[in-house]
C-alpha cells in the first residue's frame, strides 16, 4: 500500500524552511499559494490507495507497490495502464491548474 494523503501531508509539517515573498511558511498544508496544491497531491495518493490495482504498479527493486502517478514518462504510464489513463488524468488535471 502507498502512503494515504493525510500521510502525506503530515509528512510536510517537519519544519521544513518555506519562505514566499519574505514570508516565512510555517505550513505549506494551509497556507494560501501553497494548500490547493498540496491537497491534489494527496488526492494522488488517495486514489492509489482507492484503486491500488489501477493506480500502482510493484516495484521492479523490492516488489511493494510505487504509484504511477508520479511517473516521470505519460507514455510509459499509459502504454502501463489497463484503462489507459482513465482514473489518473482527472487527478493529473487537478495537480497542475490553479
Amino acid at each position: 500500500m502507498t502512503r494515504t494523503g493525510a500521510e502525506y501531508l503530515e509528512s510536510l509539517r517537519d519544519g521544513r524552511h518555506i519562505v514566499i515573498d519574505g514570508e516565512r511558511v510555517d505550513d505549506v498544508t494551509t497556507h494560501p499559494a501553497f494548500a490547493r496544491s498540496v491537497r491534489s497531491f494527496a488526492r494522488l495518493y488517495d486514489i492509489a490507495g482507492e484503486q491500488p490495482d489501477v493506480m500502482t504498479f510493484p516495484s521492479p527493486t523490492d516488489g511493494r507497490p510505487v504509484n504511477k502517478a508520479w511517473f516521470d514518462d505519460i507514455q510509459v504510464y499509459l502504454s502501463s495502464s489497463t484503462d489507459g489513463g482513465a482514473t489518473w488524468s482527472p487527478a493529473r488535471v487537478i495537480s497542475s491548474g490553479s
